[in-house]
Order: structure tokens, then sequence, then C-alpha cells
């Protein structure tokens, strides 16, 4: 799998293998960011550039996010969706933990694409300004260089160009005074020649502990690539530390735990990124189906519900993260028996995994919105008697499976995507690619 420790890529990316690449393609067939405008919900600074009206005078212009003026532009293969999974408020429409600090962004061209998803630390819009600042740096820089006048020959280059963008991200983070957020990144680009029947390279550089899998639609089966991203230890298998951004009280940035990774995979190959919400919602432990020496939450809320055994079954980190993937690997399969099919896109993988979040987490969530309601017809009580309320509502919240957070997925479908892509119907959209856009689509074909 070609996954290596922070230690060794802190400062360099030649412990990915220099496998030869194809010359990556420049137009445009998708894009799309959420929730609600994305990566454009925190405007970029302006430049100033000629007037379109008479050619001589300048006048200022908000900088697109990668050059991409319309990110409304979702495909089949190439989509994302963002979520809260919190209960709401008593009396609003509104959810604890709003607004959403999971932010997205896909950009998919003919024979490659991008996926970026941040997950804001804590609550609040500090939160989601961080996470969308980090997606706006990373994905506008890695559009520049992938595609500069030198781009990447090899997948050692790529992951350097990844590299370089969680640079641009930190100065993002920092230039607006948010606060700290995980960054996870992924690129898939063509092999100069297959590996065992696959012809594309994934390459991804994470921070903090959002996941990238993949699902093999031949197989039938799910793997995570950024599975070596929480190794701590030999024995110890915990999500990771590291964040972008600045620690509260800290004056110095940090990338700790940055870790990057290289797979081959193969044509219909589903790539995702997923944000806590999502993959910790297929965790035994969250779902009540087992415990572990690390979190004892499990076992004292079945012992203290009647109709619940406390003799849980004991699972390593390693059986913990197996059970995971494989309750995924359920999951998507029985989705395929549903719609009677045995190849998933991207946006029937998006599908199924929002679905199963929300299913999972809805007897959490009722009972905590029917829990604030009782305590808001208490009328007035003391500060103590609430606290003690408050206290005993989560203790018995715990006895529900599921995990309430902001969950997002973002998902490309593996393959070459053909101009018909762009004419779907949730993509009705024309594309005029530049001179300099056909220029490198020729050289693309000579080289092929």
């Amino acid at each position: 799998m070609g996954a290596v420790s922070s230690a060794q890529l802190r400062s360099t990316s030649e412990v990915v293998p220099p496998v030869k690449i194809k010359c990556l393609r420049k137009p445009v067939l998708g894009a799309t960011t959420g929730p609600a405008t994305g990566v454009n919900d925190f405007p970029i600074e302006t430049e100033k550039c000629l007037s379109s009206k008479d050619g001589n005078s300048t006048e200022e212009r908000t900088r697109t996010v990668a050059g991409i003026p319309n990110w409304s532009r979702p495909l089949k293969q190439a989509c994302g969706e963002a979520i809260t999974l919190y209960d709401h408020i008593p009396g609003s429409s509104e959810h604890h933990g709003d607004p959403i600090a999971d932010i997205y962004a896909v950009i998919a061209r003919s024979n490659n694409a991008i996926l970026a998803l941040a997950e804001g630390c804590n609550w609040g819009p500090k939160s989601r300004q961080a996470a969308c600042s980090a997606v706006q740096g990373c994905v506008g820089k890695l559009n520049d260089v992938l595609f500069s006048e030198h781009p990447p020959e090899n997948i050692q280059q790529v992951v350097a160009c990844i590299q370089e963008s969680f640079d641009s991200a930190m100065e993002s983070v920092t230039k607006c005074g948010s606060i700290m957020t995980s960054l996870c990144v992924a690129v898939v680009c063509p092999l100069a020649e297959a590996m065992e029947h696959k012809k594309w390279g994934l390459c991804v550089v994470c921070v903090g502990d959002t996941a990238c899998l993949v699902w093999h639609n031949k197989r039938g089966i799910a793997f995570e690539v950024t599975y070596a991203a929480r190794h701590m230890s030999e024995d110890v298998l915990l999500p990771h530390k590291g964040y972008l951004g600045f620690p509260r009280g800290s004056r110095a940035g940090t990338m700790d735990n940055r870790t990057c990774c290289y797979v081959p995979v193969a044509d219909d190959d589903v790539v995702f990124l997923a944000s806590g919400g999502i993959f910790n919602n297929f965790d035994p432990v969250a779902l009540l189906q087992g415990t572990t020496e690390i979190d004892q939450r499990v076992k004292s809320a079945a012992m203290e519900a009647g109709d619940q055994s406390p003799n849980l079954p004991f699972l390593t980190p390693e059986g913990r993260e197996d059970r995971k993937l494989a309750t995924l690997t359920e999951l998507l399969r029985a989705f395929q028996t549903r719609r009677k099919t045995n190849h998933l896109s991207a946006l029937q993988l998006k599908e199924a995994l929002i679905d199963h979040v929300v299913e999972v987490t809805e007897g959490k969530r009722n009972f905590l919105e029917k829990s604030w309601q009782d305590v808001g017809k208490a009328g007035i009580i003391s500060d103590e008697e609430r606290s003690a309320m408050e206290e005993e509502i989560f203790k018995m919240a715990n006895m529900y499976p599921g995990k309430l957070e902001h969950a997002a997925v973002v998902a490309y479908q593996v393959g070459f995507l053909a101009d018909s892509a762009r004419y779907t119907r949730t993509n009705m959209f024309l594309y005029s690619p530049t001179v300099a856009d056909l220029k490198v689509d020729a050289e693309c074909e000579d080289s092929s």
C-alpha cells in the first residue's frame, strides 16, 4: 500500500515510489463543494485586473477558488454531502453544534481528480472557517502546481505537490485567525503502466483523523488507505492528534503527524474521504457491539441497562478497525442487493453512507430532543438541578448506539471521464475550453 509514518514525511516525499504517470488533462468536467456554498463561504482576496468595459481601467474582482467559477456541478462519478447528526435545539430549527464544520470539495477531470475534506475542531463559526480556509488554500494551490508549466511526472512528485498545498492551507488558516482543523487531500491520476491490472494511482496526504477509503466494485470490499495514520505504536491503534492550524494558546502552527499514502486503484473503484461523523458510526464501540480497555463507556452503559448484557466482546485495536471495515463492507453489499446491482457509483455510495449514519443515530437524537423538551417544561430550577438533569440525560444517551457529529463524505469513481458525463440529470452545463486547455489536452494525446 505504501503508507508511511509522519516522521519520514515531514520534509520529504521520497518515501513513496517514483511510479511514472500519464499527462494530466486540465479541462474540468465536474466540481462540487459543500455544505451550502462550501469553499466559497468565506471569499478569498480580490485581485486587480483590466476592466471588461473599456479594457484600460482596472477593477477589483474576487478570485475564484482553484480558478473554478461554478462549483455547482456534481456528477454521479464525483459528488459529496455534509450533514449534522446533532439534535435540534428546543423550539428552534437549528441544531446543537451549528454551523456544520466539515467542508469538502471535489474537482473531476477526464483522467484525474482532486478530493479534499477538512473537519474544523470543536463547534462554532471559527471551526467552520478553519476548515473552509484549509480546503480553499490546498485545492487552489494544488490546482496550480498540478497544471503548471512543469507538471508532475510521477507519483512521488504528485505527493510533493499535495504537501506543497498543505503549506498553502496552513497559511490560509492562520491568515484568517482561525483555530485548528484536520485535512485530508487525495489525487487520482493515470499510471503510465498498469500495476496488476490497476491503471490508476491514488495519492493521499492527511493531517488529523479524516479517513480515505476505497470501495472495490469488482471484489465487493472496502479498505482504508489512511489506516497507517493511526498507528501510534506497534500495539496501539488510536486516532492521531495532529491537526493543521494553531493550538489554543500557541503562536506556532503545527502539522504534526502528517501522513502520506499511495496505492494503485482500478477502473470503477470508488475513492472516498469520510469525516468522523461517517466513519465513527461504523465503530463497534460506538454501535455498542464491543468494548476496549481504552473506552469503558459501552461497558458501564450496558451494566446500567437492564435489558443489555454487560459481557460485550473485548476488541483489540486492530480487531476494532477490522470490525469497522467489515460493517462498512456489509452495508454497501446490502445496498447493492436492495438496488439489484453489483456496481456502486460514487453517488450511490455517498447515499448509502449518509442513510446509514442518520439511521444509526436516530434513537440517540430523538432521546436527546425529547429530554431537552422535558427540561424546558420543568420551569424555573436552580443551576445545580439543571446540571444534575443534564448529567443524567447524557448518561442515558450513552445507552443508545451511534455518535452525534458533523458527517461529511466526498467520493469519486475512478476511470476515464468522457465529455458526455457533463450532460446528466443533475449536471447540465456547457464547458468552453480555453486555447491553453486545448494545447494541454493535445500534448496529453501525443504522449498517450
